[in-house]
């Protein structure tokens, strides 16, 4: 886990500060979404969506003594189906100091969309935008298309993987641009270990380069575990762990975290 301060710099402060007014006002719509799709639903005639399903979480750790470290994660996720066709986006804004220094100050926005062409074969349109100043990055986004596969879909295990070739642009706050096509392989998982009492949910993906695939290349994995107080509401702990080959200067290829927070869901 990265517990190294970082200091201060005026050009990604920038960046992320107009990032961060971004994704706040993508979250903010995330809100705004659920409403309209409630007024829908209790307005005469059949819904438009069959289902839809929205999130909203936050997360954090606090320690104090020889470190002071204090982080915190909020995010927001919205999805929406309807007879083979799924739209789904997410936000996330984790904010981090250490011994009273700001670390991290990250923003990642996520959208999705997929239609179902064969059975549980679909297309898939994919898109992120990304700044990070853990990682010293002033803008990161991807864009691609590719094809998805749902494994499982049933009440208790929800099993999807996904092959995208994406194109992904990468600028650090040192001023050094990275322009690459990749690959990107993802899988997502939904399991019910225990009904009403524990639930697993984990997103994986791995993206190589093209062209230099053992050189350039990027894998996440996160880990959710919920355990529900009611309908709505949950306790949730978090793994998430990340690496990348090609880093900004003096920052490490491999970060960890560990968070503890509560869930709220609406479907």
């Amino acid at each position: 886990m990265i517990l190294t301060a970082i200091t201060p710099i005026s050009r990604i402060d920038h960046i992320t500060f107009n990032s961060t007014v971004i994704c706040c006002c993508f979250i903010a719509a995330l809100f705004v979404l659920p409403v309209s799709a409630a007024a829908q639903a209790d307005s005469t005639g059949p819904p438009y969506w069959n289902s839809s399903l929205f999130r909203t979480e936050a997360s954090g750790m606090y320690s104090a003594g020889n470190v002071d470290r204090v982080l915190l994660r909020a995010g927001s996720l919205l999805s929406l189906q309807r007879a083979g066709t799924e739209l789904d986006a997410s936000a996330q804004y984790t904010y981090g100091e250490q011994n009273k220094q700001a670390a991290e100050n990250d923003i990642l926005a996520v959208a999705s969309g997929s239609h179902t062409v064969y059975e549980n074969l679909g297309v898939l349109a994919f898109g992120t935008t990304e700044a990070s100043r853990l990682r010293r990055i002033d803008l990161r986004y991807q864009a691609g298309t590719g094809l998805k596969y749902t494994f499982v879909a049933s009440a208790h295990h929800i099993l999807k993987t996904s092959i995208v070739a994406l194109f992904d642009y990468t600028r650090f706050a040192d001023g050094r641009e990275l322009e690459s096509k990749r690959i990107s392989l993802r899988l997502r998982g939904r399991h019910v270990l225990i009904p009403d009492r524990l639930i697993l949910t984990h997103e994986s993906f791995y993206q190589p380069s093209l062209i230099a695939p053992s050189e350039d290349y990027r894998w996440r994995t996160a880990v959710t575990l919920d355990a529900p107080l009611t309908t709505t509401i949950a306790l949730n702990t978090t793994l998430q762990n990340w690496y990348e080959s090609i880093v900004a200067p003096g920052r490490e290829r491999n970060d960890m975290t560990f968070t503890i927070g509560i869930r709220a869901e609406w479907r």
